[in-house]
Protein backbone atom coordinates (compact mmCIF):
# COMPACT_ATOMS: atom_id res chain seq x y z
CA UNK A 1 0.00 0.00 0.00
CA UNK A 2 2.89 2.08 0.86
CA UNK A 3 4.48 1.35 -2.04
CA UNK A 4 1.33 2.32 -4.05
CA UNK A 5 1.01 5.84 -2.43
CA UNK A 6 4.76 6.34 -3.02
CA UNK A 7 4.48 5.90 -6.81
CA UNK A 8 1.29 7.99 -6.96
CA UNK A 9 2.68 10.48 -5.47
CA UNK A 10 5.69 10.60 -7.17
CA UNK A 11 3.26 10.23 -10.32
CA UNK A 12 1.66 13.25 -9.19
CA UNK A 13 5.09 15.38 -8.68
CA UNK A 14 6.11 14.46 -12.03
CA UNK A 15 2.66 15.87 -13.82
CA UNK A 16 3.12 18.80 -11.50
CA UNK A 17 6.01 19.23 -12.74
CA UNK A 18 5.23 18.61 -16.64
CA UNK A 19 2.29 20.63 -16.65
CA UNK A 20 4.57 23.70 -14.71
CA UNK A 21 7.01 23.25 -17.16
CA UNK A 22 4.82 23.39 -20.62
CA UNK A 23 2.45 25.57 -18.64
CA UNK A 24 5.46 28.11 -18.38
CA UNK A 25 6.94 27.83 -21.81
CA UNK A 26 3.15 28.32 -23.24
CA UNK A 27 3.57 31.58 -21.32
CA UNK A 28 6.83 32.49 -23.03
CA UNK A 29 5.13 32.80 -27.16
CA UNK A 30 7.52 33.95 -30.08
CA UNK A 31 6.81 37.12 -31.36
CA UNK A 32 7.22 38.33 -34.99
CA UNK A 33 7.39 42.43 -35.15
CA UNK A 34 6.53 43.93 -38.70
CA UNK A 35 7.35 47.35 -39.68
CA UNK A 36 6.60 48.11 -43.51
CA UNK A 37 7.96 51.55 -44.66
CA UNK A 38 6.40 54.34 -45.28
CA UNK A 39 3.12 52.31 -45.54
CA UNK A 40 -0.12 54.47 -44.95
CA UNK A 41 -3.35 53.12 -43.47
CA UNK A 42 -5.13 55.00 -45.97
CA UNK A 43 -4.05 52.82 -48.80
CA UNK A 44 -4.71 49.41 -47.74
CA UNK A 45 -8.33 47.39 -48.03
CA UNK A 46 -8.39 46.60 -44.50
CA UNK A 47 -7.94 50.13 -43.56
CA UNK A 48 -9.72 51.95 -46.34
CA UNK A 49 -12.63 50.78 -47.92
CA UNK A 50 -12.45 52.52 -51.23
CA UNK A 51 -9.05 50.81 -51.81
CA UNK A 52 -8.98 47.77 -54.34
CA UNK A 53 -6.16 46.31 -54.26
CA UNK A 54 -4.28 42.72 -53.50
CA UNK A 55 -3.32 42.62 -49.76
CA UNK A 56 -3.98 39.10 -49.12
CA UNK A 57 -1.66 38.60 -45.90
CA UNK A 58 -2.99 41.71 -44.40
CA UNK A 59 -6.53 40.86 -44.46
CA UNK A 60 -5.82 37.21 -43.13
CA UNK A 61 -4.10 38.57 -40.21
CA UNK A 62 -7.02 41.16 -39.94
CA UNK A 63 -9.34 38.19 -39.80
CA UNK A 64 -7.19 36.41 -36.55
CA UNK A 65 -6.37 39.84 -34.88
CA UNK A 66 -7.13 43.13 -33.40
CA UNK A 67 -7.12 45.44 -35.68
CA UNK A 68 -6.92 49.07 -34.77
CA UNK A 69 -8.69 51.35 -37.19
CA UNK A 70 -7.13 55.09 -35.67
CA UNK A 71 -3.45 53.85 -35.14
CA UNK A 72 -1.09 57.00 -35.12
CA UNK A 73 2.76 57.21 -35.17
CA UNK A 74 4.80 59.55 -32.98
CA UNK A 75 6.45 61.27 -35.87
CA UNK A 76 6.22 61.36 -39.56
CA UNK A 77 9.88 59.72 -40.49
CA UNK A 78 11.47 56.43 -39.76
CA UNK A 79 13.77 57.48 -37.09
CA UNK A 80 12.00 58.42 -33.88
CA UNK A 81 9.40 55.89 -34.64
CA UNK A 82 10.77 53.04 -34.86
CA UNK A 83 12.72 54.30 -31.97
CA UNK A 84 8.83 55.01 -30.17
CA UNK A 85 7.83 51.08 -31.51
CA UNK A 86 10.84 49.64 -29.67
CA UNK A 87 11.12 52.17 -26.49
CA UNK A 88 7.09 52.95 -25.96
CA UNK A 89 8.22 56.61 -25.45
CA UNK A 90 7.66 59.88 -27.54
CA UNK A 91 10.72 61.26 -29.67
CA UNK A 92 10.95 63.91 -27.04
CA UNK A 93 11.45 61.28 -24.22
CA UNK A 94 13.70 58.58 -26.08
CA UNK A 95 15.89 61.59 -27.87
CA UNK A 96 15.98 60.10 -31.58
CA UNK A 97 13.67 63.20 -32.98
CA UNK A 98 16.43 64.51 -35.82
CA UNK A 99 18.52 62.88 -38.60
CA UNK A 100 21.66 63.21 -36.37
CA UNK A 101 20.00 62.10 -33.02
CA UNK A 102 20.99 58.75 -31.42
CA UNK A 103 19.34 56.20 -28.77
CA UNK A 104 20.84 56.59 -25.48
CA UNK A 105 22.30 52.97 -24.05
CA UNK A 106 19.79 53.85 -20.69
CA UNK A 107 16.55 53.93 -22.92
CA UNK A 108 15.48 50.03 -22.53
CA UNK A 109 13.79 48.54 -25.59
CA UNK A 110 11.47 45.22 -26.55
CA UNK A 111 14.75 43.22 -26.90
CA UNK A 112 16.25 43.97 -23.49
CA UNK A 113 13.18 43.51 -21.19
CA UNK A 114 12.84 39.99 -23.38
CA UNK A 115 16.36 38.85 -23.41
CA UNK A 116 16.18 39.13 -19.44
CA UNK A 117 13.45 36.62 -19.60
CA UNK A 118 15.37 33.75 -22.01
CA UNK A 119 14.57 35.35 -25.34
CA UNK A 120 16.98 35.35 -28.55
CA UNK A 121 16.19 38.75 -30.35
CA UNK A 122 17.14 38.95 -33.55
CA UNK A 123 16.63 41.30 -36.59
CA UNK A 124 16.38 41.80 -40.01
CA UNK A 125 16.33 45.16 -41.68
CA UNK A 126 16.20 46.82 -45.29
CA UNK A 127 17.32 50.47 -44.19
CA UNK A 128 20.66 52.78 -43.98
CA UNK A 129 18.84 54.90 -41.41
CA UNK A 130 18.88 52.24 -38.48
CA UNK A 131 22.42 51.46 -38.81
CA UNK A 132 24.95 51.29 -35.83
CA UNK A 133 25.48 54.62 -35.41
CA UNK A 134 22.11 55.55 -34.59
CA UNK A 135 22.23 53.17 -31.25
CA UNK A 136 18.47 51.75 -32.29
CA UNK A 137 18.86 48.38 -32.27
CA UNK A 138 21.65 48.54 -29.90
CA UNK A 139 19.40 45.55 -27.74
CA UNK A 140 19.09 43.24 -30.30
CA UNK A 141 21.88 40.45 -30.49
CA UNK A 142 21.61 39.87 -34.17
CA UNK A 143 20.85 42.50 -36.69
CA UNK A 144 21.45 41.98 -40.52
CA UNK A 145 20.88 44.79 -42.86
CA UNK A 146 19.98 43.43 -46.28
CA UNK A 147 20.18 46.81 -47.83
CA UNK A 148 23.27 48.01 -46.96
CA UNK A 149 24.49 50.40 -49.85
CA UNK A 150 22.23 52.47 -52.59
CA UNK A 151 18.45 52.21 -50.72
CA UNK A 152 16.81 51.97 -54.01
CA UNK A 153 19.28 49.53 -55.89
CA UNK A 154 17.16 46.40 -55.28
CA UNK A 155 13.91 45.66 -54.61
CA UNK A 156 14.04 43.73 -51.52
CA UNK A 157 10.81 42.73 -49.52
CA UNK A 158 11.70 38.84 -50.90
CA UNK A 159 15.14 38.84 -49.63
CA UNK A 160 13.66 40.27 -46.23
CA UNK A 161 11.67 37.34 -46.15
CA UNK A 162 14.45 34.68 -47.55
CA UNK A 163 16.75 35.98 -44.34
CA UNK A 164 14.34 36.14 -41.50
CA UNK A 165 13.18 32.28 -42.85
CA UNK A 166 16.92 31.27 -42.96
CA UNK A 167 17.19 32.78 -39.61
CA UNK A 168 14.48 31.10 -37.83
CA UNK A 169 15.56 28.60 -39.24
CA UNK A 170 19.54 28.64 -37.94
CA UNK A 171 17.87 29.88 -34.19
CA UNK A 172 18.31 28.59 -30.98
CA UNK A 173 14.93 26.00 -30.52
CA UNK A 174 14.86 26.03 -26.90
CA UNK A 175 14.80 29.57 -26.82
CA UNK A 176 11.62 31.66 -27.65
CA UNK A 177 12.67 34.56 -30.14
CA UNK A 178 12.29 37.94 -30.59
CA UNK A 179 12.15 38.85 -35.17
CA UNK A 180 11.82 41.57 -35.72
CA UNK A 181 11.39 42.24 -39.78
CA UNK A 182 11.40 45.43 -41.62
CA UNK A 183 10.08 45.94 -45.01
CA UNK A 184 11.33 48.80 -47.28
CA UNK A 185 9.98 48.58 -50.51
CA UNK A 186 7.11 51.16 -50.68
CA UNK A 187 9.20 53.86 -49.36
CA UNK A 188 10.44 55.95 -52.77
CA UNK A 189 11.90 55.42 -55.41
CA UNK A 190 8.15 53.71 -56.16
CA UNK A 191 8.71 50.68 -58.70
CA UNK A 192 6.64 48.73 -61.24
CA UNK A 193 6.19 45.55 -60.86
CA UNK A 194 5.95 43.33 -63.57
CA UNK A 195 3.92 40.41 -61.72
CA UNK A 196 1.13 43.27 -60.92
CA UNK A 197 -0.88 44.80 -63.26
CA UNK A 198 -2.03 47.98 -61.50
CA UNK A 199 -0.43 50.69 -63.74
CA UNK A 200 -1.74 51.73 -67.08
CA UNK A 201 0.85 49.85 -69.81
CA UNK A 202 0.03 52.72 -72.38
CA UNK A 203 0.98 55.29 -69.62
CA UNK A 204 3.51 58.44 -70.98
CA UNK A 205 3.46 60.54 -68.77
CA UNK A 206 5.63 61.55 -66.37
CA UNK A 207 5.16 59.48 -62.98
CA UNK A 208 7.51 56.95 -64.30
CA UNK A 209 9.13 53.48 -62.40
CA UNK A 210 12.14 54.38 -59.75
CA UNK A 211 11.99 58.21 -60.71
CA UNK A 212 14.67 59.85 -58.22
CA UNK A 213 12.82 61.69 -55.46
CA UNK A 214 14.29 65.09 -55.90
CA UNK A 215 13.15 65.29 -59.69
CA UNK A 216 9.72 63.68 -58.79
CA UNK A 217 9.31 66.58 -56.52
CA UNK A 218 10.06 69.15 -59.29
CA UNK A 219 7.35 67.63 -61.41
CA UNK A 220 4.09 69.07 -62.07
CA UNK A 221 1.65 66.58 -62.41
CA UNK A 222 -2.05 66.12 -63.94
CA UNK A 223 -4.64 63.61 -62.73
CA UNK A 224 -3.38 60.96 -64.92
CA UNK A 225 0.22 61.01 -63.36
CA UNK A 226 -1.29 61.37 -59.71
CA UNK A 227 -3.39 57.88 -60.97
CA UNK A 228 0.12 56.04 -61.96
CA UNK A 229 1.89 57.26 -59.01
CA UNK A 230 -0.53 55.91 -56.19
CA UNK A 231 -0.79 52.78 -58.66
CA UNK A 232 2.89 52.40 -58.47
CA UNK A 233 2.69 52.96 -54.51
CA UNK A 234 -0.02 50.23 -54.50
CA UNK A 235 2.13 47.60 -56.48
CA UNK A 236 5.05 48.30 -53.36
CA UNK A 237 2.10 47.49 -51.13
CA UNK A 238 0.94 44.30 -53.06
CA UNK A 239 4.49 43.39 -53.35
CA UNK A 240 5.11 43.70 -49.90
CA UNK A 241 2.24 42.28 -49.10
CA UNK A 242 3.37 38.64 -51.07
CA UNK A 243 6.82 38.48 -49.43
CA UNK A 244 5.01 38.64 -46.24
CA UNK A 245 2.02 35.93 -47.24
CA UNK A 246 5.13 33.76 -47.48
CA UNK A 247 6.74 34.58 -44.55
CA UNK A 248 3.25 34.01 -42.50
CA UNK A 249 2.86 30.06 -44.41
CA UNK A 250 6.61 28.75 -43.66
CA UNK A 251 5.69 30.05 -39.76
CA UNK A 252 2.05 28.50 -40.31
CA UNK A 253 4.34 25.18 -42.06
CA UNK A 254 6.63 25.13 -39.66
CA UNK A 255 4.04 24.97 -36.20
CA UNK A 256 5.22 28.38 -35.24
CA UNK A 257 1.98 30.00 -35.81
CA UNK A 258 -0.08 28.96 -33.11
CA UNK A 259 2.55 30.32 -30.40
CA UNK A 260 3.86 33.35 -32.07
CA UNK A 261 2.27 36.81 -31.76
CA UNK A 262 2.44 38.96 -34.57
CA UNK A 263 2.23 42.69 -34.57
CA UNK A 264 1.88 44.09 -37.96
CA UNK A 265 2.27 48.19 -38.48
CA UNK A 266 4.30 50.33 -40.23
CA UNK A 267 6.75 53.51 -39.22
CA UNK A 268 4.68 56.49 -40.93
CA UNK A 269 2.31 57.09 -43.77
CA UNK A 270 3.45 58.52 -47.55
CA UNK A 271 2.15 61.95 -48.98
CA UNK A 272 1.79 61.41 -52.37
CA UNK A 273 0.50 64.50 -53.72
CA UNK A 274 -1.95 65.03 -51.64
CA UNK A 275 -0.81 68.72 -50.26
CA UNK A 276 1.48 69.63 -53.53
CA UNK A 277 3.96 67.14 -51.87
CA UNK A 278 5.98 63.88 -52.13
CA UNK A 279 7.21 61.45 -49.49
CA UNK A 280 7.37 62.17 -45.57
CA UNK A 281 8.89 64.19 -43.16
CA UNK A 282 7.68 67.71 -43.44
CA UNK A 283 4.04 67.37 -42.02
CA UNK A 284 1.89 65.42 -39.34
CA UNK A 285 -1.38 65.13 -41.35
CA UNK A 286 -2.99 61.69 -41.09
CA UNK A 287 -1.62 60.68 -44.48
CA UNK A 288 1.81 60.02 -42.71
CA UNK A 289 1.09 59.69 -39.36
CA UNK A 290 -2.49 57.29 -39.57
CA UNK A 291 -0.95 53.95 -39.58
CA UNK A 292 -1.77 49.93 -40.06
CA UNK A 293 -1.68 48.39 -36.80
CA UNK A 294 -2.63 44.55 -36.18
CA UNK A 295 -1.92 42.59 -33.36
CA UNK A 296 -2.75 38.50 -33.83
CA UNK A 297 -1.85 35.80 -31.09
CA UNK A 298 -3.45 33.31 -29.75
CA UNK A 299 -7.06 33.66 -27.55
CA UNK A 300 -7.28 37.24 -29.20
CA UNK A 301 -10.62 36.91 -31.08
CA UNK A 302 -10.87 39.12 -34.15
CA UNK A 303 -12.30 42.61 -33.55
CA UNK A 304 -11.72 46.27 -35.17
CA UNK A 305 -11.66 48.69 -32.85
CA UNK A 306 -12.10 52.28 -33.89
CA UNK A 307 -10.73 54.39 -30.29
CA UNK A 308 -7.56 56.22 -30.75
CA UNK A 309 -3.87 54.31 -30.09
CA UNK A 310 -0.28 54.87 -30.73
CA UNK A 311 2.69 53.13 -31.41
CA UNK A 312 3.66 54.17 -27.69
CA UNK A 313 1.39 51.12 -26.91
CA UNK A 314 2.84 48.57 -28.85
CA UNK A 315 5.65 47.69 -26.38
CA UNK A 316 3.36 47.91 -23.33
CA UNK A 317 0.59 45.38 -25.29
CA UNK A 318 3.51 42.66 -25.93
CA UNK A 319 5.25 43.18 -22.27
CA UNK A 320 1.33 42.54 -20.85
CA UNK A 321 0.95 39.58 -23.34
CA UNK A 322 3.85 37.93 -22.05
CA UNK A 323 3.30 38.81 -18.29
CA UNK A 324 6.79 41.13 -18.60
CA UNK A 325 6.64 44.01 -15.92
CA UNK A 326 6.10 47.30 -17.59
CA UNK A 327 4.67 49.46 -14.87
CA UNK A 328 7.40 52.43 -16.26
CA UNK A 329 6.15 52.73 -19.61
CA UNK A 330 2.84 55.56 -20.44
CA UNK A 331 1.79 53.53 -23.04
CA UNK A 332 -1.41 51.03 -22.63
CA UNK A 333 -2.29 46.97 -23.44
CA UNK A 334 -4.41 47.44 -26.49
CA UNK A 335 -5.76 43.77 -25.79
CA UNK A 336 -7.70 45.63 -22.69
CA UNK A 337 -10.67 48.00 -23.36
CA UNK A 338 -9.44 51.37 -24.41
CA UNK A 339 -10.80 54.38 -23.10
CA UNK A 340 -11.76 57.45 -25.01
CA UNK A 341 -10.27 60.46 -24.31
CA UNK A 342 -6.41 59.80 -24.34
CA UNK A 343 -4.45 62.56 -25.46
CA UNK A 344 -1.91 61.11 -28.57
CA UNK A 345 0.70 63.37 -29.56
CA UNK A 346 3.19 63.66 -32.64
CA UNK A 347 5.91 65.48 -33.43
CA UNK A 348 8.10 65.87 -36.58
CA UNK A 349 11.51 68.16 -36.37
CA UNK A 350 13.42 67.88 -39.13
CA UNK A 351 16.44 70.29 -40.48
CA UNK A 352 17.47 69.60 -44.20
CA UNK A 353 19.93 72.01 -46.11
CA UNK A 354 19.10 70.58 -49.50
CA UNK A 355 15.78 69.77 -51.15
CA UNK A 356 13.67 68.84 -48.03
CA UNK A 357 11.89 71.73 -46.39
CA UNK A 358 12.21 72.20 -42.40
CA UNK A 359 9.74 71.40 -40.16
CA UNK A 360 9.12 71.55 -36.50
CA UNK A 361 5.93 70.77 -35.34
CA UNK A 362 3.68 69.26 -33.10
CA UNK A 363 -0.21 67.97 -32.88
CA UNK A 364 -2.28 66.42 -30.28
CA UNK A 365 -5.48 64.07 -31.24
CA UNK A 366 -8.26 63.72 -28.82
CA UNK A 367 -11.40 61.18 -29.95
CA UNK A 368 -12.20 62.96 -33.00
CA UNK A 369 -10.19 66.28 -32.63
CA UNK A 370 -6.68 67.09 -33.68
CA UNK A 371 -4.86 70.30 -33.70
CA UNK A 372 -1.60 71.05 -35.13
CA UNK A 373 1.20 73.48 -34.35
CA UNK A 374 3.73 74.96 -35.80
CA UNK A 375 6.21 75.91 -33.53
CA UNK A 376 8.10 78.04 -35.95
CA UNK A 377 5.42 80.06 -37.97
CA UNK A 378 3.15 79.89 -34.59
CA UNK A 379 0.46 78.90 -37.42
CA UNK A 380 -2.06 76.19 -35.64
CA UNK A 381 -5.13 74.13 -37.48
CA UNK A 382 -7.97 72.18 -35.64
CA UNK A 383 -9.76 69.50 -37.15
CA UNK A 384 -13.09 67.74 -36.72
CA UNK A 385 -11.53 64.31 -37.94
CA UNK A 386 -15.32 63.28 -37.80
CA UNK A 387 -16.53 65.99 -40.16
CA UNK A 388 -13.17 66.44 -41.94
CA UNK A 389 -11.07 62.82 -42.36
CA UNK A 390 -9.12 64.36 -45.42
CA UNK A 391 -8.36 67.72 -43.17
CA UNK A 392 -9.11 70.04 -45.87
CA UNK A 393 -11.28 72.53 -43.91
CA UNK A 394 -8.94 74.65 -41.01
CA UNK A 395 -11.46 75.38 -38.14
CA UNK A 396 -9.25 76.93 -35.64
CA UNK A 397 -11.01 80.65 -36.13
CA UNK A 398 -14.41 78.46 -35.72
CA UNK A 399 -15.91 79.98 -32.14
CA UNK A 400 -18.01 76.86 -31.94
CA UNK A 401 -14.55 74.64 -30.95
CA UNK A 402 -12.80 77.57 -28.93
CA UNK A 403 -13.07 75.56 -25.51
CA UNK A 404 -11.88 72.09 -27.05
CA UNK A 405 -8.85 74.36 -28.95
CA UNK A 406 -8.04 75.86 -25.86
CA UNK A 407 -7.94 72.58 -23.90
CA UNK A 408 -5.97 70.90 -26.84
CA UNK A 409 -3.29 73.87 -26.61
CA UNK A 410 -3.13 73.53 -22.49
CA UNK A 411 -2.53 69.61 -23.67
CA UNK A 412 0.54 70.87 -26.46
CA UNK A 413 1.73 72.89 -23.54
CA UNK A 414 1.87 70.42 -20.80
CA UNK A 415 3.26 67.77 -23.40
CA UNK A 416 6.16 70.24 -24.11
CA UNK A 417 7.15 70.52 -20.57
CA UNK A 418 8.44 66.60 -20.17
CA UNK A 419 12.04 66.63 -20.55
CA UNK A 420 13.28 66.91 -24.14
CA UNK A 421 16.01 64.50 -24.65
CA UNK A 422 18.37 65.26 -27.94
CA UNK A 423 21.61 62.93 -28.18
CA UNK A 424 22.76 64.63 -31.64
CA UNK A 425 26.15 62.58 -32.00
CA UNK A 426 25.98 61.40 -35.57
CA UNK A 427 28.38 62.89 -38.24
CA UNK A 428 28.07 61.33 -41.47
CA UNK A 429 30.49 60.52 -44.11
CA UNK A 430 30.62 61.35 -47.50
CA UNK A 431 28.69 57.63 -48.60
CA UNK A 432 26.33 58.15 -45.54
CA UNK A 433 25.54 62.07 -47.16
CA UNK A 434 25.14 60.36 -50.41
CA UNK A 435 22.71 57.66 -49.15
CA UNK A 436 20.62 60.17 -47.14
CA UNK A 437 20.23 62.29 -50.27
CA UNK A 438 18.83 58.93 -52.31
CA UNK A 439 16.57 58.75 -49.43
CA UNK A 440 14.70 61.78 -49.90
CA UNK A 441 16.10 62.84 -46.50
CA UNK A 442 18.65 65.74 -47.75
Amino acid sequence: MKKLLFSCFLLFIILGLFSYKYCCLDKKQNILLIVVDTLSANHIPTFNKDIKIESNFISKLANSGLTFQNAYSTSSWTKPTITSILSGLYPREHGVGTLTGTLSNDVKTLPYYLKENGYQTLAVISHTILDEKSNILKDFDFVKNVNPHNPHATIVANTVTDTVIKKLNERDKDKPFLMFAHYFDPHYNYQDHKSINYTDPNYKGKATSGLHIIKLRDLTFNEEDKKQLNNLYHEEITYTDRALDRLYNYLKENNLLKNTIIVFTADHGEELLDRDWIGHTKTLYNELIRIPLIISAKNLKSKEINNNVSQIDILPTLLSLLKIDNNNLKGINLTKIIKKGRMLFSEVIFQSSRHVKDANKISVINDNYKLIKDRTTGVSEFYNLEKDRGERDNQINNDEYKEIISSLNNQISNFEQRKLDTNDNIKFNKKELKDLESLGYL
